[in-house]
């Protein structure tokens, strides 16, 4: 049966609603872009880096010295300090004492001691010496080594010699006296000759004296 036009006319319109409608399948939308995390290589980049300004930077660190590093050290004190070195020496029948005094307005800091003591043979030597340390006496004892009898004869009689050499740390107040003494048992006849040196410490600045042992 043949379709008249205005029946043709509805059944297209009909169709148009129909897909309007119900549209057929379409392209499902993209998901969106994921983030990717990457590693940055600078490349063609000489090593190390030079930085000019200011640069921030996060983690470890590593340096490295390149070239000779100069580093002069000059002693704050030494213009302060004056060499000293003082020999001393007695001898008596029966033990004896010298002394030496510290110059005033300088404290006195030995560094090295040297003493010889003749006894008679078979006799012992003891040496202390005895400095003050604000104003408190304070009393050093001279470690010796027996050297037996060396050809010195005191009194027309053999002798025994001890002789002791220190490193020592040993101060004195300007203007004190330092007291070297020898003893001798049993008593008899003795010598003693020895020499200390160190330096001196000016104290008649403002600042005083400094700190001993600094």
């Amino acid at each position: 049966m043949w379709m008249t036009r205005s029946n043709l006319v509805v059944i297209i319109a009909l169709l148009c609603l129909l897909a309007v409608k119900f549209p057929g399948p379409s392209a499902a939308a993209a998901p969106p872009a994921a983030t990717i995390s990457r590693d940055v290589i600078v490349a063609n980049t000489p090593l190390p880096v030079t930085v000019t300004g200011s640069a921030e930077v996060n983690g470890t660190i590593a340096a490295t010295q390149s070239g000779t590093w100069n580093v002069f050290v000059r002693d704050a004190d030494a213009m302060a300090r004056e060499p000293f070195q003082r020999e001393f020496g007695c001898g008596a029948d029966e033990g004896c004492a010298t002394s030496f005094t510290v110059p005033a307005g300088k404290r006195l800091e030995l560094e090295f001691i040297s003493v010889r003591a003749d006894v008679p043979q078979g006799n012992h030597a003891l040496i202390e010496m005895q400095v003050s340390q604000h104003g408190l006496k304070v009393f050093h004892h001279i470690a010796l080594t027996p050297q037996g009898f060396v050809g010195i004869s005191l009194g027309g009689s053999p002798s025994d010699e001890f002789v002791g050499t220190h490193q020592v740390r040993i101060y004195a107040d300007p203007g004190s006296q330092v007291d070297v003494v020898l003893q001798s048992s049993p008593a008899g006849a003795v010598e003693l000759e020895g020499a200390v040196s160190g330096h001196l410490i000016d104290c008649a600045g403002p600042g005083g004296c400094p700190i001993a042992g600094l």
